[in-house]
């Protein structure tokens, strides 16, 4: 459901899982990088393309994951590859939907 993503996407559960420096890079692209966001049928998968530095936009999934401490995966095409602040733009860019 989509409410299970709300204690994912605090500020205190991104800062635990990616560090503060990853989720300050990350508050910019909110506002203007963020390009597009689908949220799977059954709302465990999000995939959005985000403006990064390269000509084309980044593509980037994250999951949520059973188990584990941060419960989601991020996944883009940018340099660093894993939980990138790319990741997190599309995190952040779900908290307005949530109930």
């Amino acid at each position: 459901m989509l409410g299970d993503w709300r204690e994912m996407v605090t500020d205190a559960a991104l800062t635990d899982a990616v560090g503060a420096d990853v989720l300050d890079r990350a508050r910019p692209y909110l506002a203007r990088a963020v390009l597009d966001v689908r949220l799977s049928d059954d709302a465990r998968r999000l995939t959005g393309l985000v403006q990064g530095g390269a000509p084309m936009p980044y593509r980037t999934t994250v999951v949520r994951t059973d188990g584990g401490r941060v419960g989601w995966a991020g996944a883009c095409t940018c340099p660093v590859g894993d939980d990138c602040k790319h990741a997190v733009a599309v995190l952040l860019s779900l908290r307005p939907l949530l109930p």
